[in-house]
């Protein structure tokens, strides 16, 4: 089962890198958005009769370009920068110089906030707070100054069209921004899930999962048994070596367990130095024997902590039926583990 939460582990970090590669992803994705909006507009441009708007969204397409190519393996941030600053001062440009404010252009600039929460890191707040404050400020006069009378007039159709694209191109956006939001989200549900379920020293199930799980297999009504372990003088160990050293004795004591069971078994830590196992399809010989197998293995092994140290413990398992109550059969194995004890230590009792 340490085995499981171990690839469970994995699949959370795993989970993030995806995360943070979907973030990269959705930026270059972006940048070709902010390409192919150029090209678009520089081929209605020359339809509609503005060469000099063609010749300057020729460079822009050039500098999103280098940015894609570039700049972005090697300067994130700058590359980030770039692609939000320049659309803004480009858009700025439109309404308050070539194009009047029918043509919608200023619709882009209402793209740029929930873009600035994709692509920024949080350490990066300052640019994001920046890039906010000028979209709003941007906006405002876009909407109520003038450089200069337009350059190009346009009539209502051709403004149409335009305004159509800038409103594909906020939805897009939040589009993007829904997407990356939703996958952060689930991301850390996972992770909270899985500090929920999970001995922090020991990465097995803690407590709280193995009831919850013990309940599904009553549910189910397999055939499962349930054994309690309790590592023999355990509280020696911290004494003489100190608690460090008990702790890296658990953890290896998690792994020895988890050699011993299948991928349908639960192991778990229930506290200090008591651990429980539920083995699924398993008849109370069968059970016996899996724990007798625990048993010699703990007994024969070697446990290694730092500068030499070196030693062996044994351990005591209850082990008891799983019935229709799952208290019940916890107390029939706590009991059962209790005679183990009190009859000398290392040794297996099955509840009767």
């Amino acid at each position: 089962m340490l085995k499981t939460m171990a690839e469970t582990a994995m699949l959370l970090s795993k989970s993030i890198l995806e995360r943070i590669n979907f973030s990269h992803m959705t930026h270059r994705v972006y940048l070709l958005m902010l390409i192919l909006l150029s090209s678009i507009h520089a081929i209605l441009f020359a339809i509609f009769g503005a060469p000099f708007l063609v010749s300057l969204d020729f460079v822009v397409i050039i500098i999103y370009g280098l940015t894609l190519l570039v700049i972005e393996a090697r300067y994130p941030l700058i590359s980030r920068t770039i692609s939000h600053f320049l659309p803004l001062l480009h858009c700025f440009a439109y309404c308050t110089i070539f194009l009047s404010r029918d043509s919608g252009m200023f619709l882009y600039l209402l793209a740029l906030v929930p873009a600035s929460f994709l692509f920024f890191e949080r350490r990066d707040y300052w640019l994001r707070t920046l890039l906010t404050f000028f979209v709003f400020v941007l906006s405002s006069l876009s909407l109520s100054f003038r450089i200069t009378p337009p350059w190009y007039q346009l009539d209502a159709f051709q403004n149409g069209i335009l305004t159509t694209l800038a409103v594909g191109a906020v939805s897009f956006s939040l589009y993007l921004f829904y997407l990356n939001f939703s996958r952060r989200l689930e991301d850390k549900n996972q992770e909270l899930i899985y500090l929920a379920q999970t001995d922090s020293l020991t990465k097995l199930s803690n407590r709280r999962h193995f009831i919850e799980q013990i309940k599904l297999a009553i549910h189910a009504k397999p055939d499962c048994a349930v054994l309690l372990i309790d590592l023999d003088h355990f509280k020696n160990i911290n004494d003489s070596y100190g608690h460090f050293v008990g702790d890296i004795a658990l953890a290896q004591s998690a792994e020895l367990f988890s050699e011993h069971i299948g991928n349908e078994d639960l192991v778990a830590r229930l506290g200090g130095e008591e651990f429980a196992i539920m083995i699924k399809n398993c008849s109370p010989a069968k059970a016996v024997e899996v724990a007798q197998q625990i048993r010699g293995d703990f007994e024969a092994h070697k446990f290694k902590a730092e500068n030499d140290l070196s030693f062996h413990m044994t351990l005591s398992i209850g082990i008891s039926r799983l019935g229709s109550d799952y208290q019940s059969s916890l107390s029939r194995a706590d009991r059962a583990l209790y005679q183990a004890k009190q009859g000398g230590r290392n040794q297996v009792i099955l509840a009767e």
